[in-house]
């Protein structure tokens, strides 16, 4: 009973107030990217707009708003609580970052490492400060020499001779870099999140995959879990790992992606040697698979 009365609350706050309940339970799993990727893709069947983070609108947790969930800073890969909470302070005391620039002068790096930097670029944080992700990437050297160099004049009492002669330090001179192909984008924002985001690399061939049969991820795994199916899957490879069995013959577990999850499928020896230089990551490819249960899990 006691359960009962939680499962209709929760239904009853999902139904009623979906936007700041996913946002809650997001918050919740922040750590988990499987879970994220989940709810991330039940808001979109939802019409929720995910937006991506971003270094000025952003928080530690996922914000609710009215049509729309902002991502958290924190929820990205090897970018610290201290370094988010750290943003979040400069941004309160400064304002908004007008360009990456101010940025850059604002952080401490000692706080907000190279790799974060990394991290933040490569999932669009900076994309509202009028710079391309591939640019931003390119120049995270130069953005923590910028904030070195001002944390340096702020110890020395530098920032008070800014302040006197109404001037600010000169914008950060950055190295141009080509931006990335939209495939590339994608790549550099799986890293940093940990699933595809703003897009999937199959969007751009639904009609022709709708044309050959081949279902999504989520309604095929729907079915798998009450018989053992067959049928034709769309996806792009994530990672593979080949092993060798008793008998000598290789075979291989592939993770892939498709626009409604991730799944892992295992290819035995006589499908890997024919398809083996087609399972790099990146690579968008049909797969004929077979499928059943095991517990919780779809084994495929």
């Amino acid at each position: 009973a006691a359960y009962a009365l939680i499962a209709y609350q929760t239904a009853y706050l999902k139904a009623n107030h979906p936007i700041e309940f996913l946002a809650a339970s997001m918050t919740l799993d922040i750590g988990n990217t499987d879970k994220l990727n989940g709810f991330a893709q039940e808001a979109r069947r939802m019409g929720i707009r995910i937006e991506p983070p971003s270094v000025n609108h952003s928080e530690a947790g996922f914000m609710p708003s009215e049509t729309r969930i902002r991502y958290s800073l924190a929820a990205l890969r090897n970018v610290g609580r201290q370094a988010v909470d750290h943003i979040c302070a400069e941004r309160e005391k400064r304002g908004r970052f007008k360009d990456v620039s101010a940025f850059a002068r604002a952080i401490n790096p000692r706080l907000v490492n190279k790799r974060a930097l990394e991290t933040l670029a490569s999932a669009g944080a900076f994309d509202e400060l009028g710079i391309d992700r591939a640019t931003a990437l390119d120049n995270v050297d130069r953005i923590m020499a910028a904030g070195s160099r001002s944390l340096e004049d702020e110890t020395g009492g530098q920032n008070d001779l800014f302040a006197s002669a109404a001037r600010t330090p000169p914008p950060i001179e950055l190295r141009p870099a080509k931006p990335w192909a939209p495939t590339d984008r994608l790549s550099h924002e799986f890293e940093a999140v940990g699933f595809f985001l703003t897009g999937h690399p199959l969007d751009d061939y639904q009609e022709v995959l709708e044309a050959l049969g081949a279902e999504t991820w989520v309604d095929f795994a729907a079915k798998a879990r009450t018989r053992r199916v067959v049928g034709t899957l769309a996806g792009t490879v994530l990672s593979m790992r080949e092993r060798q069995g008793k008998s000598g013959n290789a075979y291989a577990f592939v993770a892939f992606s498709d626009p409604t999850g991730q799944f892992e499928a295992v290819v035995f020896s006589e499908a890997l040697a024919g398809s083996r230089e087609l399972l790099k990551p990146g690579s968008a490819v049909l797969l004929d698979v077979e499928a059943e249960a095991d517990g919780e899990t779809v084994k495929v």
